[in-house]
Order: C-alpha cells, then structure tokens, then sequence
C-alpha cells in the first residue's frame, strides 16, 4: 500500500489516506503496473473496476466459457486451477 501512496505523490502530487489505499489494494492486488495505473488516474476506484474488467476479459478470451479440454455435455472435470478460476469469476 505504500507503494501506491507514493506513487500517487509522485504522478498527482497527492496524499492518500490508508483506508483508500486498503480498499484499492484489497480490489487490484499489489502488482505494481496495476498500481501504477490507478495512481496515475483520475478517479482511481474507477481504475481499479476497469482493470479488473479488463482482466476478467483477458481470461475468459485465454480460455475461452469451455475451454480446449472440456465438452459441453457437462461431463468435463472441473478441478484444474484455471477451470476454478473461470467458474468463480464467472458467478
């Protein structure tokens, strides 16, 4: 969190409090090209929802709603960390 304290400093020349800077972490992570971002924006919550739209769009894309492996009779094994992953992103 203090990385994005600091870069907010840096790029806006603002302070951030650390609620804000908790609840932007608790959203995007601590990846620092994530962070980088939301510091430069404007409106940073906002930032926060596009990358995570972004991101949510990047995945479905790389596997695809069923992936290579998996069929649509609904017989496909759902345990494999990307197939997890899918499901819980989209519910």
């Amino acid at each position: 969190m203090s990385a994005l304290q600091k870069y907010r400093k840096r790029f806006r020349d603002e302070n951030i409090d650390e609620t804000l800077a908790e609840k932007i972490y608790n959203k995007v992570g601590g990846r620092l090209a994530f962070l980088n971002r939301v510091a430069k924006s404007k409106d940073m919550l906002q930032m926060c929802d596009e990358i995570i739209k972004q991101e949510k769009t990047w995945l479905l894309n790389q596997c695809g709603l069923l992936g290579s492996s998996m069929d649509d009779d609904g017989t496909t094994d759902l345990s494999g960390p990307w197939n997890c992953l899918l499901l819980t992103l989209t519910q």
